[in-house]
């Protein structure tokens, strides 16, 4: 009985240190495996975010070659005096209060968007509208940049209601805002071209004076340091799938 004893105490010992051998093996595997799949796995799939259908930015309820400032186009600016209801009249008092460029916040994220592999030849901007669908303030930043982070989308610029810009994507990177579309002109891939600049709104509210007065602004500086062609809506370049931004006014910015 004592000789049975010995061996079963034995056993148990061998299959417990068995069982501690096979843990530690399991651990380093799955920490392996989880390595691969935090660095290599969302690199493989840069290519396809940006060139195939990612989740847009505005699909959260179911985003160069220098040339010299061109001051002949300042006077374009004017045309929002040519409309005469008293509302629009009162714009330009609006836009000097606005947020000025130099005062564009830095909030650069980590996610949604690459690095290219060469200089970008910028010349459109996509215009969107986005807001909060989780949380109880629909305008609330950090909602909105979780919402961001989940979807692994991004824009460059997101200006507030109160007109503040923001930027989340340096202009060199290409940020996954667009998705499929093409432009006028034809041109697919159109995060490789553009810039995009999210506005938070909803679907049943309007964009703020300021919101209007800070784009304006926004534009006049783009186009002092690039060529840009067409500045444009999410659903103007992919009207099959988008219909943001919602309630922009196109004759309240200068294009």
């Amino acid at each position: 009985m004592g000789i049975f004893s010995k061996k079963t105490r034995g056993e148990n010992k061998s299959a417990l240190l068995c069982w501690i051998f096979l843990f530690f093996v399991s651990i380093i595997f799955l920490f392996g495996v989880g390595y691969l799949i935090y660095f290599f796995f969302p690199k493989a799939l840069s290519v396809f975010r940006n060139n195939e259908e990612p989740i847009s930015i505005a699909t959260l309820e179911k985003a160069a070659l220098p040339v010299e400032n061109q001051p002949e186009k300042k006077p374009e600016e004017k045309a929002p005096e040519k409309i005469s209801s008293a509302e629009k009249k009162d714009q330009p008092a609006k836009a000097e209060s606005a947020v000025s460029l130099s005062d564009i916040q830095q909030k650069l994220i980590s996610w949604g968007f690459e690095y290219p592999a060469a200089k970008r030849d910028i010349d459109t901007v996509i215009v969107h509208s986005s807001y909060c669908l989780t949380g109880k303030d629909k305008y609330s930043m950090d909602c909105i940049l979780k919402e961001y982070k989940d979807y692994t989308v991004s824009a460059h610029y997101l200006i507030g209601r109160d007109g503040a810009i923001y930027q989340l994507v340096d202009e060199k990177n290409i940020a996954y805002h667009a998705g499929v579309g093409q432009t006028p002109d034809k041109r697919n891939h159109i995060n490789n071209f553009s810039i995009g600049i999210e506005l938070m709104n909803t679907k049943i509210d309007k964009f703020t004076a300021e919101q209007y007065a800070s784009l304006n602004k926004l534009l006049s500086e783009i186009k002092s340091r690039y060529t840009i062609k067409y500045v444009l809506g999410h659903d103007q370049v992919s009207p099959s799938r988008k219909t943001d931004p919602w309630n922009f006014d196109w004759t309240k910015i200068t294009k």
